[in-house]
Formats: C-alpha cells, sequence, structure tokens
C-alpha cells in the first residue's frame, strides 16, 4: 500500500474524494504546524540561553547603582 493509497482510505473505508481532498490539505497543516513549532521553540531556545550571562551582571549592576543605601 503506497501513500496515496492510505490517504484515500480510513481503515478499511474508502473515502469519497471530497473527504480525500480535506484529509490532504488536513495533514499538509499539520506538518506545516510542527515545522512552525519546532522553530518557533528553536528561537526562543537561542534568545533565551544567550541572554542569561548578560543578564545577571547587569541586574547586580543595577541593584548596586539604584540602592537606597549609601555606598561604603
Amino acid at each position: 500500500m503506497s501513500r496515496t493509497d492510505a490517504v484515500g482510505r480510513f481503515g478499511n473505508t474508502e473515502l469519497p474524494q471530497k473527504q480525500k481532498d480535506a484529509l490532504q490539505k488536513a495533514i499538509k497543516f499539520e506538518w506545516i504546524t510542527f515545522a512552525l513549532l519546532t522553530v518557533s521553540a528553536t528561537l526562543v531556545f537561542l534568545v533565551l540561553g544567550n541572554s542569561q550571562d548578560g543578564s545577571r551582571t547587569s541586574s547586580r549592576s543595577f541593584r548596586r547603582s539604584h540602592s537606597c543605601w549609601p555606598s561604603g
């Protein structure tokens, strides 16, 4: 059974053409959604991973420079 045969069937039932077309569209949409989700998660990981080093230093210096206690 080839991939095109598998799309035209639902279990042992042959699908009508309208439903085959809708199923093809849904499968295409599923792959696009999966690709966008993967790219988005990768970008978030890269952006957050690169911002960790600088944020600690800047928040420490921010706290030191904006403290209500006089520096001794």
